[in-house]
């Protein structure tokens, strides 16, 4: 239904994306998962705090995530965008993924790399200096490119390991 509501409002990609920032934000920042899921603080002040994060943002998911605020269910909000995202995937024939760089990307780079997959694929940047250089890729159905100094390390250190 969620799929449906955001067709018929014309926002199912921004829907994906927003649901997608959120999923991100509560993934990679304790005291941000601490406090919208935390009991003791008030619905209204998470809603004040979302709505400066996400300004603008889509109508849909506004009163998605006013909805899991109100009902205390923020901490599915992995669960969701997940669901979402195959769902936007399989009814759009598109394929998302996420791209790990030591430094962020441009559009262009993004878009360019996407390109070379060959099909209608949406991927997204996210900064990750643990990865010394290169980048890390990740798609919608398991499959992992790893061209990434971090790997190519670790590589490097099983291969002597494995010599030894």
């Amino acid at each position: 239904k969620l799929y449906e509501l955001a067709h018929k409002h014309d926002e199912v990609l921004p829907l994906e994306e927003e649901l997608f920032q959120l999923k991100r934000l509560l993934e990679r920042d304790f005291d941000a998962r601490l406090f919208f899921e935390s009991l003791e603080i008030g619905k209204k002040q998470k809603k004040n705090a979302l709505k400066q994060i996400f300004t603008p943002c889509s109508p849909v998911f506004k009163a998605l995530v006013g909805f899991l605020i109100d009902e205390d269910k923020v901490s599915r909000v992995t669960e969701i965008s997940e669901r979402y995202s195959r769902m936007v995937a399989k009814n759009k024939n598109m394929i998302f993924g996420e791209v790990l760089s030591y430094e962020p990307l441009s559009k262009e780079s993004l878009a360019s790399l996407g390109k070379r997959f060959g099909k209608n694929i949406v991927l997204k940047n996210i900064p990750d200096p643990s990865l010394m250089g290169g980048m890390l890729i990740r798609l919608m159905g398991g499959t992992v490119i790893d061209a990434s100094l971090k790997g190519r390390l670790n590589q490097l250190r099983e291969k002597i390991a494995n010599a030894s």
